[in-house]
């Protein structure tokens, strides 16, 4: 596997999947709206994000979950 030969140079694979959301090592390319999972958790992974003796050299590019935005019901659309 390409994860076993890069590890043998201390390349390894940045884990994201179901993690929360890491600026440092990822970058979110898509953001999906959901009550199903936390505010900023990685919902998927487009690309895998690789780091070598601790620092990033490939962020990950992932989809993010994001709260869906409330819809409030009747009013006049102003703020009373």
């Amino acid at each position: 596997r390409l994860e076993d030969a890069l590890a043998q140079f201390d390349v390894r694979k940045i884990a994201c999947d179901g993690q929360p959301f890491d600026p440092k090592s990822m970058h979110a390319v898509d953001v999906e709206e959901t009550d199903q999972e936390a505010e900023g958790t990685v919902l998927e992974v487009y690309r895998a994000g690789y780091e070598w003796k601790g620092e990033v050299h490939r962020p990950a590019q992932v989809k993010v979950a994001r709260r869906p935005t409330p819809i409030f019901a009747g009013g006049n659309g102003k703020n009373e």
